[in-house]
């Protein structure tokens, strides 16, 4: 799959509060690549609305500077996924630009690095994926960016017709831990057969764990199967994710083309594939050879496909293992959680010397209360010295807080 892998780059998802993130880093005035980088996906995501028919584009917060759409951002009760999901994917990609662009640091080994994107984060490694500096990652990272905004646009358009919000936003997806899969596909085949529900009402299965898995779909449809009995709703935990993802029922490869139409005429679907990406179903090299080819295959997990969090740790295992001698790995996490958990996994299959390197992950928060003033759990004044107890479905504190990182960090 690759060669020497001592470095895991993983990008997360749209459970990081990415806001938050981005207005510590916009603030960040001594590196003019990084600036370039937010006033590109500014012009790009201005122009991308202004050729937005009046009734959408009177749905997005007016701005003129970056600092200004974060800001406004922020005080959103309930923003719009096609925002949500361009400012995930900047946020992303602005950690990777500044954490490369640091004095001594070069552009990560294309033999020695391996990119994972845990859904919206396939976006971001498509475009790292298919470039070999930051000079040549500024454009395709603002490409992606505006990517990632039409994606959301669509997924906004499907959500909105099979169950619109109304008042503060209600999660779309919840985590169910100690459940398998195959038993949780049964139920919600039995479930749904017996309410009569169809496709585009029944929940469904869009993330699947080592400790459990991530039900979506409309959140009155979750919420009466919880309150069923089918599932143990006292167990379960709210996912910060507000649109329907993972969803062969609800997207087709004609919805992905017409997300594409626009960038399939740039000189950027012609890039060269660099790096080795993993698929976030099978957890194996992606092999295609052109970045228009990655983005049409990442736009096609996020929005078609569940995710398998238990086929990429396992994937990852089986080829670190089979080196000669077993080297060290190094996983560099990217507004994620996942990285602990993913470490922890690696280690019960005998991988030995995994280090996760929190360097580009430093002002990670997830999402939680969308009232708070800061939304940057670094401003709390309260801190978890020591904690004891009986925890469901761990044997221990390592998994339970396994099981609080997956949840935290699935499914879109």
């Amino acid at each position: 799959m690759f060669e020497e892998c001592k470095e895991i780059v993983l990008f997360g998802d749209l459970t990081c509060d990415s806001v938050a993130g981005l207005r510590a880093l916009v603030n960040i005035k001594d590196n003019p690549l990084l600036t370039s980088f937010f006033e590109r996906v500014t012009a790009g995501l201005r122009e991308e609305i202004g050729l937005l028919p009046f009734s959408q584009r009177q749905r997005f917060v007016r701005f003129t500077k970056f600092e200004e759409l974060l800001a406004r951002a922020q005080r959103s009760a309930c923003p719009h996924p096609g925002l949500e999901k361009a400012l995930a994917c900047t946020y992303q990609l602005a950690c990777f630009i500044r954490q490369y662009t640091s004095p001594g640091r070069k552009y990560p080994s294309i033999h020695r690095t391996c990119l994972i994107g845990l859904c919206t984060g396939l976006l971001s490694a498509a475009a790292v994926g298919c470039c070999e500096s930051i000079t040549d990652l500024l454009p395709l990272a603002t490409h992606t960016v505006l990517i990632a905004f039409r994606a959301g646009l669509f997924v906004a358009d499907v959500r909105d017709r099979l169950e619109p919000p109304a008042g503060s936003p209600v999660a779309w997806s919840v985590l169910i831990p100690g459940l398998d899969g195959d038993t949780a596909v049964s139920i919600l085949q039995r479930y749904s057969e017996e309410k009569g529900l169809p496709a585009t009402s029944a929940p469904y299965i869009s993330t699947y764990a080592n400790t459990g898995v991530t039900l979506s779909g409309p959140p009155s449809a979750l919420n009466d199967l919880l309150n069923s009995g089918c599932f143990p709703k006292n167990r379960s935990l709210s996912i910060p994710i507000y649109a329907p993802y993972h969803a062969s029922h609800l997207y087709g490869q004609s919805d992905i083309d017409n997300i594409l139409r626009k960038a399939r005429a740039t000189q950027f679907a012609s890039y060269q594939c660099q790096f080795s990406v993993l698929s976030s179903i099978t957890g194996q090299s992606i092999g295609v050879e052109t970045y228009g080819a990655l983005i049409g295959h990442a736009l096609n997990e996020i929005l078609r496909e569940p995710l398998r969090l238990d086929r990429i740790v396992s994937s990852l295992g089986e080829t670190l293992l089979s080196e000669s001698p077993v080297r060290s790995c190094t996983i560099l996490p990217i507004a994620t959680l996942v990285g602990q958990s993913f470490a922890a996994a690696l280690r019960k299959q005998g991988v030995p010397d995994i280090i996760v390197d929190p360097c580009m992950n430093s002002s990670v928060a997830v999402q939680d209360d969308r009232t708070s003033t800061t939304g940057h759990l670094g401003h709390s004044k309260l801190a978890i010295i020591g904690y004891s107890g009986r925890f469901p479905d761990a044997n221990n504190t390592e998994e339970f807080w396994q099981l609080l990182h997956e949840a935290a960090t699935s499914p879109a």
